[in-house]
């Protein structure tokens, strides 16, 4: 009620914090970690003696980073000339120390480097696994701080070996710190500008990818016109276009817009005839399919960022697409001899892959109908031509150890995918083509049919081969095309035994989740859960019941209260707000803003609003 508003906003501030220490309690223990086995605790102190010797190293890093050599003569490493005059014959040993000082950090931030980078990750035979636990861990500790203080050191760039070295470990290590940490990205992004490719700060993290901005699109696509045509600028640019198994159609059209305006310094396409035996050239050379920087990689992963760009039906990045990569050139391609070459006994179908997913996003599976893909032949040539690539998976060697899983994957998912997406597609109901190729069409059933009789599939390619084999069967339903009795019999045969298997995996499911419910009903964490949320809420509640009735805190009878009375504290509380709107105090404006909020669902005898009771009639004489 006081005149002035610093006092009222002290008091407001002392009123919101005591009735929040529950929540401030809670709040606290969500930042709490416990250390909770031995190796946690020795992970800390190790974490601890590290950062505190890293971080030491880093503020004297004038000291012991080498420095060229000046036009006076000094060197950054050791005393200056005057010094040495000075000093005498012990300047000379103060330089064999000084060089030694240098040598002896360089090794220990290395050492350093390397002991936190493992901590991240945790190598398998599958690949790199993420601990999230020491990630917690050296983020509560500061560490990516601290290296990215180390990412600042200026040092001589052509000279220094030894420092380029320490600059890419500490890249290394920030890499493991965020892979698959989306807090760790977080702390990241807010300096996205000391990384040359910051893919890893965006990876699979769909809400920094929904804010990226243009800027950062443009740098990247002009990045590839100055600097030349790299994969990591291109897979970067993949990385933000798709997160978390979704599609962000923002980056989509930013991606898509850059890449038409860059023009032939970025779009790299081998469509007239001269071009495209380089195409042939490179497919046949074992080094550009082994490089991952050659030309053909980055041809390959151009089409595959066009292919993510379409991905989730996307009409304008379709019709852009359409016009940058014609459907005889990608058959073209897909159906030359050397598209898929033999790499040690082995084949390599990475350029097939890439272009077929382009096909079936950018001409199958769309949001507008392309009418060339159903009405021309170029499908059933890529048909007869899966049909190829299907012999040589099924008479594939039984020894896994020598089998081509590339070649496997490719059929099983790329082929399984295009030939599902277009017969079950609405448009290709329209189509007439399907009735003069009726013998194609059951060979690509026999063909997916034997594919699913495979015994290297796993679960995830199994179903994706019985979808298809789903599709393909109703489609000569209701088409009416012949099919071989005995193959039909099987294909009833086998959705039998998949619907019997689906119905027992239901009912398995069923029981174990009503198991599950019982066990869980006779715990009594569910209730202490419960008390702790009721008594959150009950404190904000004790709040809202003060300030809807101020006046019972003072004596009766005293101006004090007399002014509550007449509304006179919700006046002087509203009008408070905007004095902190003006003092830029936001935080404790939103607050009073939410709590006025609160306080009007609630009426005079502290329950909730309700719409008020229908007037009585009044009777009127007749």
């Amino acid at each position: 009620m006081h005149d002035y508003p610093p006092l009222v906003s002290g008091a407001l501030h002392l009123l919101f914090r005591h009735f929040s220490q529950r929540q401030e309690v809670l709040m606290a223990f969500k930042q709490v970690q416990l250390l909770v086995t031995s190796q946690d605790v020795d992970n800390y102190k190790q974490i601890k003696s590290d950062l505190d010797q890293l971080r030491s190293i880093v503020e004297k890093s004038e000291l012991w980073v080498y420095k060229r050599q000046g036009e006076d003569g000094n060197d950054g490493d050791g005393p200056s000339e005057s010094d040495d005059k000075k000093k005498g014959d012990s300047g000379g040993s103060d330089k064999k120390k000084t060089e030694s000082t240098s040598c002896y950090n360089y090794r220990v931030v290395k050492e350093i480097l390397l002991r936190l980078s493992k901590l991240c990750v945790q190598e398998g035979v599958s690949g790199k696994k993420t601990r999230k636990q020491q990630q917690r861990l050296l983020r509560n500790m500061g560490a990516h701080s601290v290296v990215l203080e180390l990412l600042q050191i200026p040092y001589e760039k052509g000279e220094d070996v030894c420092m380029q070295e320490i600059m890419k470990l500490a890249h290394e290590f920030l890499q493991n710190f965020c892979a698959g940490n989306q807090q760790n990205q977080a702390l990241l992004h807010k300096h996205i500008n000391l990384f040359l490719n910051p893919g890893h700060i965006f990876m699979n993290n769909f809400q920094l990818c929904s804010e990226i901005n243009e800027r950062v699109v443009q740098h990247f696509v002009h990045c590839t016109e100055t600097h030349g045509r790299h994969v990591q600028y291109l897979k970067f640019l993949q990385t933000i276009v798709k997160a978390e198994n979704k599609f962000i159609k923002k980056c989509q059209d930013i991606v898509m817009a850059e890449l038409v305006n860059s023009g032939e310094d970025v779009l790299v396409f081998y469509n007239d005839r001269a071009s495209f035996q380089t195409l042939v050239q490179m497919m046949r050379s074992e080094r550009d399919r082994m490089d991952e920087n050659s030309a053909l990689m980055y041809h390959i992963h151009l089409v595959e960022l066009l292919a993510v760009c379409t991905e989730g039906k996307n009409v304008y990045t379709e019709i852009k697409c359409n016009s940058l990569l014609p459907l005889d050139d990608i058959v073209r391609v897909v159906t030359h001899e050397d598209c898929i070459p033999e790499v040690g006994g082995a084949c390599n179908p990475e350029v097939k892959i890439a272009y077929i997913n382009f096909l079936n996003h950018c001409y199958v599976d769309t949001e507008v109908e392309m009418k060339e893909i159903y009405t021309s032949n170029h499908m059933w040539k890529l048909f007869e031509n899966f049909l190829v690539d299907i012999c040589r998976v099924c008479n594939n060697t039984t020894d896994r150890k020598h089998a081509d899983t590339m070649l496997e994957g490719y059929v099983t998912e790329t082929v399984m995918s295009i030939v599902t997406c277009f017969f079950s597609s609405p448009f290709s109901d329209q189509s007439t083509s399907l009735q003069t190729r009726q013998p194609v069409f059951v060979q690509l059933l026999q063909g997916v049919f034997r594919v699913f009789h495979c015994t290297w599939l796993n679960p995830v390619q199994k179903a994706s081969v019985e979808a298809c084999i789903k599709v393909l069967s109703d489609v000569a339903k209701s088409r009416a095309i012949a099919i071989p009795v005995d193959l039909d019999s099987q294909v009833n045969n086998l959705f039998v035994k998949s619907n019997n298997v689906v119905q027992k995996s239901i009912l398995n499911w069923r029981l174990s989740a009503k198991n599950t419910t019982r066990r869980d009903s006779g715990l009594p964490s569910s209730k202490d859960y419960r008390n702790i949320i009721e008594r959150l809420q009950a404190e904000l509640s004790v709040l809202v019941d003060v300030l809807h009735r101020p006046e019972l805190l003072f004596p009766e009878n005293t101006e004090a209260r007399k002014k509550c009375e007449s509304g006179g504290f919700i006046s002087k509380l509203i009008k408070h707000t905007k004095q902190l709107l003006e003092e830029n105090e936001e935080r404790l404006c939103i607050k009073v803003l939410q709590t006025l909020r609160e306080m009007m669902t609630k009426d005079r005898g502290y329950g909730e609003k309700l719409a008020p009771p229908p007037e009585p009639e009044v009777p009127t004489e007749k």
